[in-house]
C-alpha cells in the first residue's frame, strides 16, 4: 500500500467510511475483512510512521498464526493515537472487527479491581496489611494450612495460600450467577458441589500456607471486589463505584462491570457490539458459548481497546485533569513496585513487570482471556511513555496462548527502539518486503556457501526469483512476496568486491541490512531457522 493511499485510509477511517483493499490484499478468507483504521489526529511524523508499520504487520501476524480477529489501541504520550480492527468479530456472519467493538476483558479486569481497592487504602478505608476479617461481616476467612491472617497485600500479589483452580467459577446458564457474598460463603466453606460439578478435577480451595508461594486466584480477586463493595463510603454495589470512581473519570464510557455478564444485566448498546469467542486448534475454529463467571470481580468487564488502553495511560499520567485522577501518584506507583520474582517476570500489586533488561525497557502488564474465546493483553512502558490493549477473539488451545499479542507488542517496542537510535521514524517497508529481502540473504549465503562469486550467483538470479515465486504458489495469497526486497537482499549479500566473505557477513550482523536485527530475527524464526546465518548474531539477541 503506497503513502498516497495509506493517507487516503487514515482520512476514510477518520470520517467513519469503509476502506476497500484489492483481490491481491485480502485473498484468504479469514482476512477478508476490510481492516477499520483510526489514526488519531493531529498525528506527530512518528504516529504515523507506527500506525502505518502496525496496519501493514499485523495481518502477516494473523495470518501465521490463524487469528480469526484482532482490534487494538495505542496510546503514546497521555493521547489515544491508533485504533484499530482487523479480520472478523463474528467468524460466522463475516462481520468485521473495528475498534468499537466491545469484548469481554477477562482476567485484565483485576487490575481495575486492584485499582478499586487501592483508591480504598489511599483514602485509609483498607488497610495493606491489616487481616481482611476485619472488615468482613458474614463470613470469616481462614487458611487451614496456617501461615497467619490473610491480608488484602496477600491478595493483590496471589500469596493468600489460595488454589490457582479450586472448584467453581464458572457456568454456562446465562442468569445462573448466585450473587458475589452467597458464592464466596459457600467457596471458603469449600462445598463439595462446586467441585462435584467438575467431576472431582479441580484443586481445594487451599493450596499452601498464607504467604508461602504464589498461585494465581480469582477467588482471591473476587474476594477483593467484595471488599470494595462491602467498605466503600458510598455503600455503593461494585458496578456503580467502579463506574463513578474509575470508568468516568478516565472517560470509559464503553466500559461496563455488570452484575452478571450477560445480555439480560449489560447495556444493550455494548452487548450487541461484542466480539465473539473462538477455541482455535491450529487453522480449525470453533464458536464459543458465553459463559458466566461467579467470580465476576476477576474477569468480568466488557469495554473496548480504546477505553480499556486508558487505564495504563493513567498510571504512566505525569498529572492529570482535576475530576480526572484515579489515585495519586504515589499510591500508583506503588502498584508498580516489584514484591518478588514470579520466574520470568516480578509481582507487582496485582500487576505483572517485566524487568528492563537484555535492552528491553520495564514494563507493567496484565493478560486476560476466557475460555469462552478471548485472549488479551495490556499495559504500559513508563519509559517510551506508550500504552497498548489488544484483543483477539480466539482461544488456542496452545500452551503459547499470546503469542500473537505479543509479537505485535514486540513489534512496537523493536520500532520505538529503532527509531530512537536513528533519530527519526524508520524508513517504512513493508512486511513483504522485509521478508523477501531475508529470503534474498539467505538464498545468497545457501548458494554460495559464504565464499562465491557474484556473477556466478546473478547469471541464473532470473529463474531463481521465479522459483521463488512458484513456491508461494501465489505471491498474492501468500503476503509475503516482494521481488524488489529480494533484489536488494541478494545486492546487500555482496559487497562491492563481488564476493560474499565472513567480513561481509560482520558487516551485515553490524548493521549493513536494510532492515532492523529484530525484524530479520523475527522473520528468519517465523522461516523455520533455529540458528544465523550470521555467527553469535542470534545468541547475541536473545
Amino acid at each position: 500500500m503506497n503513502t498516497m493511499r495509506q493517507v487516503l485510509c487514515t482520512a476514510l477511517c477518520l470520517a467513519g467510511l469503509p476502506i476497500a483493499l484489492s483481490a491481491a490484499e485480502s485473498a484468504e478468507p479469514a482476512e477478508a475483512a476490510e481492516p477499520v483504521i483510526g489514526l488519531v489526529l493531529p498525528a506527530t511524523e512518528s504516529d504515523t510512521a507506527l500506525a502505518r508499520a502496525l496496519t501493514d504487520y499485523i495481518p502477516h501476524v494473523m495470518r501465521a498464526h490463524g487469528t480469526p480477529g484482532l482490534a487494538l489501541a495505542v496510546g503514546r504520550n497521555g493521547r489515544v493515537i491508533y485504533r484499530a480492527g482487523f479480520g472478523f468479530k463474528d467468524i460466522q456472519n463475516q462481520v468485521p472487527m473495528n475498534p468499537d467493538t466491545t469484548f469481554f476483558t477477562g482476567s485484565m479486569a483485576k487490575a481495575v479491581i486492584a485499582t478499586a481497592a487501592m483508591q480504598l487504602v489511599e483514602q485509609k478505608v483498607l488497610e495493606l496489611d491489616a487481616p481482611v476479617n476485619q472488615y468482613l461481616q458474614t463470613f470469616q476467612i481462614e487458611n487451614p494450612l496456617g501461615g497467619g491472617e490473610v491480608t488484602l497485600r496477600h491478595l493483590l500479589t496471589h500469596r493468600s495460600g489460595l488454589s490457582t483452580n479450586p472448584g467453581g467459577g464458572l457456568t454456562a446458564e446465562p442468569d445462573t450467577a448466585v450473587p458475589l457474598e452467597k458464592y464466596l460463603i459457600e467457596a471458603y466453606e469449600n462445598a463439595p458441589e462446586l467441585n462435584n460439578a467438575y467431576h472431582g478435577s479441580l484443586l481445594p480451595t487451599w493450596g499452601s500456607p498464607v504467604g508461602e508461594k504464589w498461585a494465581y486466584s480469582n477467588r482471591g480477586t473476587a474476594t477483593i471486589g467484595y471488599l470494595v463493595e462491602i467498605t466503600n463510603p458510598d455503600g455503593l454495589a461494585l458496578e456503580e463505584y467502579l463506574e463513578n470512581n474509575i470508568f468516568a473519570p478516565l472517560g470509559m464510557s464503553n466500559t461496563q462491570h455488570p452484575r452478571v455478564l450477560s445480555a439480560a444485566h449489560t447495556r444493550p448498546d455494548l452487548w450487541q457490539r461484542r466480539s465473539y469467542g473462538n477455541t482455535r486448534a491450529g487453522r480449525f475454529l470453533f464458536g464459543d458459548s458465553h459463559k458466566i463467571g461467579d467470580e465476576a470481580p476477576a474477569g468480568g468487564i466488557i469495554s473496548t481497546v480504546v477505553d480499556f488502553v486508558r487505564l495504563p495511560m493513567a498510571f504512566m499520567a505525569t498529572e492529570a485533569p482535576k475530576g480526572a485522577r484515579i489515585a495519586s501518584r504515589k499510591t500508583l506507583a506503588a502498584m508498580l513496585e516489584p514484591a518478588f520474582s514470579v520466574g520470568a517476570y516480578d509481582q507487582g500489586l496485582m500487576w505483572k513487570l517485566d524487568r528492563a533488561e537484555n535492552g528491553r525497557p520495564f514494563r507493567f502488564w496484565h493478560p486476560g482471556g476466557a475460555p469462552n474465546g478471548h485472549t488479551n493483553v495490556f499495559g504500559g512502558w513508563p519509559e517510551l511513555n506508550v500504552a497498548t490493549v489488544i484483543h483477539t477473539n480466539s482461544w488456542p488451545i496452545s500452551s503459547e496462548r499470546y503469542v500473537d499479542i505479543h509479537q505485535v507488542e514486540d513489534f512496537i517496542v523493536r520500532w520505538l527502539g529503532e527509531e530512537e537510535t536513528l533519530g527519526k521514524p524508520p524508513e517504512f517497508r513493508t512486511w513483504a518486503w522485509k521478508t523477501s529481502y531475508v529470503l534474498g540473504l539467505l538464498s545468497v549465503e545457501a548458494e554460495a556457501a559464504v565464499a562465491g562469486p557474484r556473477s556466478e550467483f546473478e547469471a541464473y538470479l532470473d529463474t531463481r526469483i521465479e522459483r521463488a515465486s512458484y513456491a508461494y504458489q501465489n505471491p498474492a495469497v501468500s503476503g509475503l512476496w516482494d521481488e524488489s526486497g529480494f533484489r536488494a537482499g541478494v545486492a546487500d549479500a555482496f559487497p562491492e568486491t563481488g564476493e560474499m566473505t565472513m567480513v561481509r557477513v560482520e558487516e551485515l550482523a553490524n548493521g549493513a541490512m536494510k532492515i532492523s536485527r529484530g525484524d530479520f530475527l523475527e522473520i528468519y524464526e517465523r522461516l523455520g531457522g533455529s540458528g544465523s546465518m550470521i555467527p553469535s548474531f542470534w545468541a547475541d539477541q536473545r
